[in-house]
């Protein structure tokens, strides 16, 4: 298998989306000399330029928010009305030399209301022009008209009756029989073109503010999409005791066979062994002291460093604590890769702890256990649970402003099954990029 080291480099560069997105270039250009091309694109242009495509039927705020968007991602913004498009070919032609100028090349661009046919959209691939992702509004036919005729209302009298709010945009609509050809029109051939970029298509609904649907926009568009890199799950779980780390660890091992590593219970099984590290560690364990730093980043870099671990990720439980021990914990080649904090109240995560007994099972309904039969857990003691909220709490401020942008946030004061959710969805997907412009 790959080594960790070069895992680690390739995704912390974004090596493969690099080389992914070179080899995209190369195909479609087909220049004669691919060295020297590839040579300038790494010279002169953006890897990480926004392609954008944007549409939705009459009257669903597609031009506005358009404009929005390559303001914000500081791109070039076009749009066309399809009408006086009378040959796909010859606008995808038109199209593709003035995406190759040097301001698209640099900072991208956002295209509006094109493509909007089966035919169009071919022709744009046809000519090597490929959108990392199409947002597509819509709303129900009633807002729809509702917004077609306030719009009329503001051309008949002269004067706005709503602001940018509650119309966002509307369409070269004379009349509501008019709106409503172009509404069934969109949706018959939006049905067809769908299928071509059934991949990058983002739906949204337009029944909202403009402020509303930019944001839920610009936060889909922060996620760079899925490639094909190899990536191993390097999970960090921090938290409160009772947050409920241990239950979101053995649900990811069930689901997606993650290593769970507990550090404390690493420390104990190493101490049980015997095995050199663990004699060093024996006298601190034995007077319930903290084990140097040193000692603890030793036993994780051996145990995160196993075959099953670099194979298959890990989730890492009780450690870091401290600003310096997660400085250690990075300056190795096994940082992790998501570190999510389980937020929940002090109060809440306590009552979890002390109501947490066991014994024999039992059925809860029929067969309750005698209240003499069942023992609560050692270390939910008033005494034990306070020193480590205490200790987590004292530490958290600084965890966070360490972790910074890299630190990601799951309400943890929710049912289990919603809370492993969240979770699962920050791991699956991409992390936001932190690169556009504010």
């Amino acid at each position: 298998y790959f080594s960790p080291r070069f895992v680690e480099y390739a995704n912390k560069h974004s090596i493969y989306a690099i080389i992914e997105n070179l080899l995209k270039r190369l195909i479609i250009s087909k220049p004669d000399d691919p060295i020297e091309f590839l040579i300038n694109v790494l010279k002169h242009e953006s890897i990480n330029k926004p392609s954008i495509f944007i549409l939705g039927p009459p009257c669903s705020g597609k031009y506005t928010l358009g404009e929005y968007v390559a303001q914000r991602l500081n791109s070039v913004e076009g749009n066309q009305d399809t009408e006086s498009t009378s040959k796909a070919r010859i606008y995808a032609n038109f199209l593709k030399n003035r995406l190759a100028e040097d301001d698209c090349e640099k900072n991208g661009y956002v295209l509006t209301g094109y493509p909007t046919t089966l035919e169009e959209g071919k022709a744009l691939q046809r000519s090597g022009i490929f959108p990392e992702k199409i947002i597509v509004l819509d709303a129900p036919d009633k807002i729809l008209k509702e917004r077609a005729a306030l719009k009329i209302n503001e051309s008949v009298n002269n004067e706005p009756s709503l602001d940018s709010e509650d119309i966002t945009s509307a369409g070269k609509s004379e009349d509501l029989t008019y709106l409503n050809s172009q509404v069934v029109d969109y949706r018959h051939h939006f049905t067809t073109l769908s299928r071509i970029y059934m991949d990058k298509i983002i739906p949204i609904s337009a029944d909202r503010s403009l402020n509303e649907v930019f944001h839920r926009t610009m936060c889909h568009l922060s996620r760079p999409p899925r490639n094909s890199a190899i990536w191993t799950p390097r999970v960090l779980l921090l938290g409160f005791s009772g947050s409920g780390r241990k239950t979101v660890a053995e649900k990811l091992e069930k689901k997606y066979n993650l290593i769970p590593v507990h550090c404390g219970t690493l420390i104990r099984r190493e101490v049980i062994r015997e095995t050199k590290l663990g004699m060093d560690m024996k006298p601190y364990t034995d007077s319930h002291s903290a084990v140097p730093d040193e000692m603890v980043i030793d036993l994780l870099k051996t145990f995160l460093s196993e075959a099953a671990c670099a194979l298959k990720g890990w989730v890492l439980l009780g450690y870091p604590r401290t600003k310096l021990q997660a400085q250690a914990l990075d300056e190795t080649y096994l940082s992790p890769n998501r570190v999510i904090f389980l937020d929940i109240n002090r109060a809440d995560a306590i009552t979890r702890l002390k109501s947490r007994k066991f014994g024999e099972q039992h059925e809860s309904h029929y067969n309750t256990p005698r209240r003499s039969w069942i023992w609560r857990q050692p270390y939910a003691a008033f005494e034990r649970v306070n020193f480590k909220f205490n200790r987590f709490a004292a530490r958290r401020i600084e965890l966070d402003e360490y972790y910074g942008n890299r630190a990601l946030y799951v309400d943890a004061d929710k049912d289990e099954e919603t809370v492993f959710e969240n979770v699962e969805y920050l791991i699956v997907n991409e992390l936001p990029r932190l690169t556009f412009p504010e």
